[in-house]
């Protein structure tokens, strides 16, 4: 594991771990072994096996809670932590008011299911108030693509992560986009031209792409370079980039 609690209760990055000191687990509480070679990378050990501590809650969404409450405060928001909603049976972990509205500011350092997340937003929805996630160190790895697309949020109307770094005490982002540029390679052009043809008479979705833009009065065929572009750096499309150009850029 990367990361530890030292004696005074901070979180510590195994690169950063001085090997006189002694170091706990943020899960379990035990102690950890400091592991540093010349070609591996730093880490924690335990010395037997990790059982969470009752309660469920680690050192990292503790610490991270009340940095968030501080740095809410600093914002203006007056934040409250923990405040029970009795009509929905949450408890954000961080409440505040932004422009008059309430944000629920949530810390996820755990596993959470996509039907839970999407439960505590629904409750979240009942009351009028806005939810918004920080993720925590578990989460920031590379994470596969299901649960890219299950904690994106829009920033500035682009697809966004964000997360708390519990280290610095500090949020940070991750940002993609979906728009398309318009630098486009001849042969790529030539390729989307074939597919088009191609599927017409064969795809039910492709004529149906081909009918919407004969309605709008184009002609797929003849679509802007703009459309063609085929790279999206967020795992948010499931159909064709070039379909989804096509049939919400018209």
């Amino acid at each position: 594991m990367q990361m530890a609690v030292d004696a005074t209760g901070h979180l510590t990055l195994a690169r950063h771990a001085q090997k006189q000191q002694v170091y706990y687990c943020p899960t379990c509480g035990q102690p950890l072994m400091l592991r540093r070679g010349q070609q591996k990378p730093a880490y924690f050990a335990h010395q037997r096996a990790c059982t969470p501590r009752a309660g469920g809650e680690t050192a990292e969404h503790q610490q991270g809670k009340q940095q968030i409450m501080a740095w809410a405060t600093r914002q203006g928001w007056q934040p409250q932590a923990e405040v029970y909603l009795p009509m929905i049976q949450q408890r954000p972990d961080v409440l505040v008011t932004i422009n008059s509205r309430q944000v629920a500011l949530e810390f996820q350092c755990s596993a959470l299911s996509l039907a839970r997340l999407q439960e505590r937003n629904r409750g979240y929805a009942r009351l009028g108030i806005q939810p918004v996630w920080f993720l925590g160190q578990p989460y920031q790895r590379s994470l596969h693509r299901a649960k890219q697309a299950q904690f994106t949020q829009l920033y500035h109307g682009r697809p966004c992560l964000y997360y708390w770094q519990v280290t610095r005490g500090q949020l940070t982002w991750q940002t993609g986009q979906i728009t398309p540029v318009a630098t486009v390679a001849p042969r790529q052009v030539s390729r989307d031209v074939a597919w088009l043809q191609g599927n017409s008479t064969s795809s039910a979705a492709t004529r149906q792409l081909l009918g919407a833009l004969y309605q709008a009065g184009h002609i797929g065929v003849n679509c802007p370079l703009v459309a063609h572009y085929q790279e999206t750096n967020w795992p948010l499309i499931d159909e064709s980039l070039l379909a989804w150009h096509l049939l919400y850029k018209m």
